[in-house]
């Protein structure tokens, strides 16, 4: 794997957990706690629902119908070969 793959995996899997955090952040803000991954992943399957406005790029999560969470998006990515600079951004997350 080179090092642009690399790089690239590893910021997906940090995006990744940054919304998993974000997501567990905003339902205990909402009085629900999570005793692990498995049984978060149970509860969003089961209460959550998500409506995407693209036209506007913006998501809103509910959880039984109340919106508890806004994500801005905007994903941009950058890569620059010769610096190895890498940067992403997938935008901004208020809760609501």
């Amino acid at each position: 794997m080179n090092f642009i793959d690399k790089v690239t995996d590893r910021i997906s899997k940090d995006l990744s957990e940054k919304i998993d955090d974000t997501l567990t952040e905003g339902l205990r803000r909402k009085g629900h706690e999570f005793a692990n991954k498995l049984e978060l992943a149970s509860f969003v399957v089961d209460r959550c629902r998500i409506e995407d406005r693209s036209d506007i790029k913006e998501k809103t999560y509910f959880v039984d119908n109340i919106p508890f969470l806004l994500h801005k998006y905007e994903y941009k990515t950058h890569i620059s070969e010769g610096g190895r600079t890498i940067t992403a951004t997938c935008g901004g997350y208020h809760f609501l």
